[in-house]
């Protein structure tokens, strides 16, 4: 191995939305096999995070400083970043067929305000949104799909709008 010049793999495209999961399994791979030749392992985890931000490009980078990151995890772990970035990729076409579900249901005839309220909560959860944007999410559903419109004028009057 005298002599040996290792590059990255190629920068991570995640500008069209078709293919990304496979696209994503492809670069992971390239990524491991990277690490391993170049022995990342035994490096500084700074050095570990610095190496797995440029290895997968700007696009992957903008896309991960919008992940959340829970009380308990250290934002340089590049394990962690990887296993988000990797639910974010191979979920991506789940939560957009999931997300056309959401925008597109209605309140059904015999169904009351508290049973649509019910099933906008449970198909938010599927949708890949942040936890932050659920309640606004199914407010916005709920006005837009209701049948009745005298409350949803009543409740496009109200500012303060909340779902409990």
């Amino acid at each position: 191995m005298v002599g040996l010049i290792l590059r990255p793999p190629p920068q991570l495209n995640m500008n069209e939305d078709e293919g990304l999961p496979e696209r994503w399994k492809m670069w992971k791979m390239q990524f491991q096999d990277f690490r391993t030749l170049a022995g990342l392992s035994s490096a500084e985890r700074e050095f570990q995070m610095s190496m797995f931000r440029y290895a997968f490009g700007e696009q992957a980078v903008r896309c991960v400083n919008t992940f959340p990151n829970e009380a308990d995890e250290y934002p340089e772990d590049w394990e962690n970043v990887m296993k988000k970035l990797e639910c974010y990729c191979l979920g991506f076409a789940k939560d957009l067929s999931e997300r056309y579900n959401l925008n597109c249901r209605v309140q059904e005839p015999a169904e009351s305000v508290d049973q649509f309220v019910q099933a906008l909560r449970h198909m938010a959860t599927t949708c890949g949104y942040c936890d932050h944007m659920h309640d606004n999410l199914i407010k916005d559903r709920l006005i837009i799909g209701m049948r009745n419109g005298s409350l949803t004028t009543r409740m496009l009057r109200d500012p303060r709008l909340t779902l409990k």
